[in-house]
């Protein structure tokens, strides 16, 4: 580096003028700057929202204002949203103001308006720079939509930017022995806001704590590290003991859907098509912080792009997002900050006035010319199920359209759904179920219970494996023959044993009491064994002369009752039939299926099998198919053809086993009966493997 000259001045009148061109540049520099903080600040309100996922923490809000707690239903004790800190944060905002969804608004402006100003902070306090990352944010449609929605996003951009000013040693100069503090303490909130946040920090948290143990030469070093990381501590203490968890009820419910690992990286890699196509400055700025990253001689730097690119490979692993760009917010975010530091700032300059002056020609950038007046959205679904989630839901949420209206609150037909669930509730105790339970459920009030498809809010349905076909972020689950009058009743009465057990142990953990012993064996059980339902395996235990197997290869004559359409069909098989794919999962050579050789899924089949003494305490099969409970299904019948028991298909071409507890009638006469009523798609049912067991819900 060459050596550094002081500048002498002739005289006082120079020394004076350049003092006052110094004033002007910093003066103008920040009026520039607050130019461009005013046009995004105005771009984020014009396009401010808020989804539908968002009022599921409200309604989690509205319960512990009520007195019930952190949960969504008040039954159970389930963590339904999946960002602790931002709820917490909301909850005394709602409290002071009345209403939840300016609440919600008011903390997403607050956190975005700080994240920028700190750019100042963040940019050196150059103004060029300072414009240059504005101008990068304000260009990504993505990061002004989630900049508000109500959900954890301007949160987690707000602390990202003090983990990069505290990393960085921009705000607090940092040598080899520094305690890591601040960059701990942020990126342990990050934990807490979202879980998966604090993969875009583990690189340089583990840089910047290694050189701090290795380097510093005062005691107790652990103990500044274990400061740090205390807030992720303490929640995760908090949602084992109230929870029974460490993580959200939405973990369990995406990521334990069943589905091959191949096929969510597939949907990973059309979430990163989607963003690269919907919002192209978002993913092709995190791809110029990727390469910087990489080329720069400072660990940091290495670290921070290291981050990135183990978070998108999260992102991609997962299946990405319903949300278009939700998830790519935080990166994008790191991205613009990392980039301003390793690149040249003329380079950065540059290459951010372009990024802004292309995007000012892109339709679908918020800072389209076209789009500077004004602002129309069409809601736009993929075919492969991501969503422009905001232009779903502005036209009902979106805070411009509602000051139009001079309303302060929303008004859609999930609110009115709501509203007609919370009366039938207090009117007839109605248990509804829900696909999106945002809106719908946070309308209905605190006291009604609702069954969520997807398993969002549900600790059963969460571990229950998800159905075809499906949609990213929305798992589809069978509802528990029983699960119903189990809620209704609070016993548990579901019908499969399996199911039964494993509702059983969440019973015990999100609805007695805190502090037992019964409830802590529950915990361990279901954190360190298998935390989804699986079915029961062959090995179960045999007891009685009742077998059923198909093993004759045909129905047999009276008193088994069989009725097919086409006449002449035999519905026993050894393997797949016509265009039915391959089946799987039956004992034996013989199985019952309904799928017929030429009719396909149109053949109709009724089967009621021989009456039988209940002399055991469970009767199990095998089960597959189509998944219609009023057409398609295997049932336990009274001597008066009442049906006991039902059960439908899993909708794959593999048998499940499948036992019911008969303790109730035990030394009665009951019967099965097999029906296939459908004629649409996937109308066939598999069934195989009939016998009665010793097992018991107990075992």
């Amino acid at each position: 580096m060459p050596p550094v000259v002081a500048r002498s001045y002739s005289s006082a009148s120079e020394l004076s003028a350049s003092k006052t061109w110094c004033m002007f540049r910093k003066v103008g520099g920040l009026i520039a700057f607050a130019l461009c903080f005013a046009l995004v600040g105005i771009q984020i309100f014009r396009n401010a929202w808020v989804a539908d996922d968002a009022f599921i923490t409200l309604r989690t809000v509205e319960q512990v204002l009520a007195g019930n707690g952190p949960r969504w239903n008040p039954h159970e004790r389930v963590q339904a949203f999946t960002h602790p800190l931002w709820m917490l944060l909301i909850v005394p905002i709602r409290y002071l103001m009345g209403n939840a969804y300016l609440s919600v608004l008011t903390l997403s402006f607050s956190c975005t308006a700080i994240t920028l100003v700190l750019l100042w902070s963040a940019s050196g306090r150059r103004a060029a720079v300072a414009i240059g990352m504005c101008g990068l944010l304000v260009s990504s449609k993505a990061f002004v939509e989630y900049s508000t929605s109500g959900l954890e996003n301007p949160l987690s951009h707000f602390l990202l930017v003090i983990f990069f000013l505290s990393s960085s040693s921009i705000i607090i100069p940092r040598g080899p022995d520094s305690i890591p503090l601040l960059p701990l303490f942020s990126s342990s909130l990050m934990f807490i806001t979202r879980p998966d946040l604090v993969l875009l920090t583990i690189p340089a948290m583990c840089l910047l704590t290694a050189e701090y143990l290795r380097s510093a030469k005062r005691p107790y070093r652990l103990q500044w590290v274990m400061w740090g990381l205390s807030p992720a501590v303490l929640w995760i203490s908090f949602s084992l003991f109230y929870y029974g968890f460490p993580f959200p009820n939405t973990f369990y419910a995406k990521t334990g859907s069943g589905f091959p690992a191949w096929e969510l990286i597939a949907q990973g890699y059309r979430y990163l098509q989607n963003s690269l196509s919907w919002d192209p400055c978002l993913l092709g700025w995190t791809a110029v912080a990727l390469i910087a990253g990489c080329l720069s001689r400072r660990r940091i730097d290495v670290a921070y792009a290291l981050g990135i690119a183990t978070y998108l490979c999260y992102v991609v692993r997962i299946g990405g997002d319903f949300m278009s760009g939700r998830f790519m917010t935080p990166a994008f975010v790191l991205a613009v900050l990392a980039t301003s530091t390793t690149l040249p700032l003329r380079f950065f300059v540059g290459a951010s006035a372009i990024t802004f002056g292309v995007s000012t020609l892109n339709s679908a950038s918020p800072v389209f010319i076209e789009h500077l007046t004004s602002r129309l959205v069409t809601c736009e679904i993929t075919r492969f199920g991501i969503a422009d989630e905001r232009a779903c839901y502005a036209p009902n949420t979106g805070l411009p359209n509602l000051l139009s209206r001079s309303l302060s609150f929303p008004e859609s037909g999930a609110l009115e759904t709501g509203r007609i669930w919370r009366a039938l509730h207090f009117s007839q105790r109605e248990i509804p179920l829900a696909s999106c339970i945002g809106m719908t459920g946070f309308a209905s009030g605190t006291e009604p219970i609702i069954v969520d498809r997807f398993g969002l809010s549900d600790p059963l349905l969460a571990r229950l494996p998800a159905l075809r076909p499906w949609r990213i972020g929305h798992f589809s689950r069978e509802i528990p023959s029983g699960y119903f009058e189990s809620l209704k009743s609070g016993t548990n009465k579901v019908d499969d044993l399996a199911m039964a057990r494993l509702y059983e142990s969440l019973m015990v953990v999100t609805q007695g009491p805190l502090l037992s012993w019964k409830r802590l064996r529950a915990i361990l059980a279901l954190n360190l064994g298998p935390t989804r339902y699986h079915a029961l395996p062959d090995t179960i235990p045999r007891v009685g002369t009742l077998n059923w197997g198909f093993e004759d290869g045909k129905i047999p004559d009276a008193p088994w009752s069989l009725q097919t359409s086409p006449a002449l069909f035999n519905p026993v098989t050894s393997s797949a039939v016509g265009q039915q794919t391959t089946v799987t999962g039956y004992v034996g050579r013989f199985f019952f299926n309904s799928f017929d050789p030429v009719a396909g899924d149109g053949a109709i089949v009724s089967l009621r099998l021989p009456p039988f003494q209940v002399t055991s305490p469970a009767l199990c099969f095998l089960v597959g198919g189509g998944q219609d409970i009023a057409k398609l299904s295997v049932s336990l019948r009274s001597e008066n053809d009442q049906v006991l028991k039902a059960v439908t298909g899993t909708g794959l071409e593999h048998l499940t086993r499948r036992c019911w507890g008969l303790t109730p009638w035990m030394g009665q006469s009951l019967t099965l009966k097999i029906e296939d009523l459908s004629a649409e798609a996937w109308g066939h049912i598999l069934v195989d493997d009939i016998h009665f067991s010793s097992l018991s819900l107990q075992e």
